[in-house]
């Protein structure tokens, strides 16, 4: 008897639709995963920044109350006029150091020397964890020393900031972190810190630590636009000639809130002399806003939307540059600290003015900031 044949089996595998709807699928997944993925680094990006000026704030909270004043910038308290310019001079994070469980560091720093002496220029190079948000990758990549000067006139970046080269390879390193300069840094109203080095103790603080800011986020050596070789127009030379450093007094020590925070908002990056107002204004990477430090030791996020005050427009005398030259990059809300010294009636003081003076009476809710 002949056997019946055996029914065909239908071959396996996916149509060309079905493979297509999977791969769609997957696709929206991806798309609907990554934000949540990159929401929940940024997240653990801004906890770490976070505690770090926690640990900043507390570190001055404890230099104060061991040494009777806030650490200041510069070898010592009183110093001479060409002095006050600061190049070669020792930063106020170098005497934070053993009050942030950096003693070792400190201890091979010689302070009867510049910071910018042969003997101190390996400590330039060292890399402070404390110092840098992690939101600011950029400013964790040292410079060499030895490199070129971005603005062409000295030898090298390091020569520009008073730097002595031995023989060898020099680098140095940045930070993200800045200390409170009140409105008009060595002008007028005085904050936390001021080039003036005038020195601060916590009685002087009478509108109160918990409403007077100590150390903020600034991203300047961070905001780079290398897309053109123009000196000032992309500001790429200027801008990284003013980067922080962490050990050295430097345009970017200290920010002051004459303008409003995280400037990328309002002011163009390829215009005239934005990178030197960029050194000396509070910003972030994060996004909204911006983390600061309080003199009581706490830390709290800042909006960038944070009320400001409204200055007339006035010609900006840097570099004979004037408000019409690029309207883009100059509004009500931001003109030159050379003009304004003092609180005027045109000027009256906004919410992020008030909580970066140490002793001008002004009430500030916390629900402001």
């Amino acid at each position: 008897m002949t056997a019946l044949p055996s029914p065909r089996r239908p071959a396996s595998g996916f149509t060309l639709i079905e493979l297509l709807v999977v791969i769609a699928i997957i696709a929206v997944l991806i798309a609907l995963l990554l934000p949540a993925v990159q929401s929940a680094r940024e997240a653990a990006r801004r906890a770490q920044c976070t505690n770090n000026l926690k640990q900043l704030a507390l570190g001055a909270v404890n230099y104060e109350s061991a040494n009777g004043c806030y650490p200041f910038d510069g070898q010592r308290a009183t110093m001479t006029p060409e002095e006050v310019n600061g190049i070669g001079q020792m930063s106020m994070f170098v005497r934070l150091l053993p009050f942030v469980e950096q003693s070792a560091l400190y201890n091979a720093f010689n302070q009867n020397l510049y910071a910018t002496h042969p003997s101190n220029i390996t400590l330039a190079g060292v890399a402070v964890a404390t110092l840098f948000c992690p939101s600011d990758a950029p400013a964790q990549d040292s410079l060499d020393l030895g490199g070129p000067d971005p603005l062409g006139f000295s030898p090298s970046l390091g020569a520009g900031w008073g730097y002595v080269l031995p023989p060898g390879s020099w680098r140095q390193t940045g930070r993200s972190y800045a200390g409170s300069g009140g409105p008009f840094g060595f002008l007028g109203i005085q904050g936390m810190f001021n080039p003036l080095r005038k020195l601060v103790s916590v009685a002087m603080v009478t509108d109160g630590t918990s409403n007077t800011m100590m150390y903020s986020e600034i991203t300047s050596g961070s905001w780079i636009d290398a897309s053109a070789g123009e000196f000032f127009a992309p500001n790429s030379a200027l801008i990284l000639s003013y980067r922080p450093f962490w050990n050295v007094i430097n345009q970017g020590d200290n920010f002051v809130t004459l303008y409003p925070p995280n400037p990328w908002r309002y002011l163009s990056r390829r215009a005239n002399n934005s990178a030197f107002f960029l050194a000396q204004i509070a910003s972030s990477f994060h996004p909204g806003g911006f983390n600061a430090a309080f003199a009581d030791g706490s830390v709290r996020f800042l909006k960038e939307t944070i009320n400001s005050w409204t200055l007339p427009v006035q010609p900006d005398p840097t570099f004979g540059q004037s408000a019409s030259a690029d309207p883009s990059w100059y509004t009500e809300t931001y003109t030159s600290g050379l003009i304004y010294d003092a609180y005027t009636p045109v000027a009256k003081p906004g919410v992020w003015q008030a909580i970066s003076t140490i002793n001008t009476g002004e009430v500030v809710s916390a629900d402001q900031y």
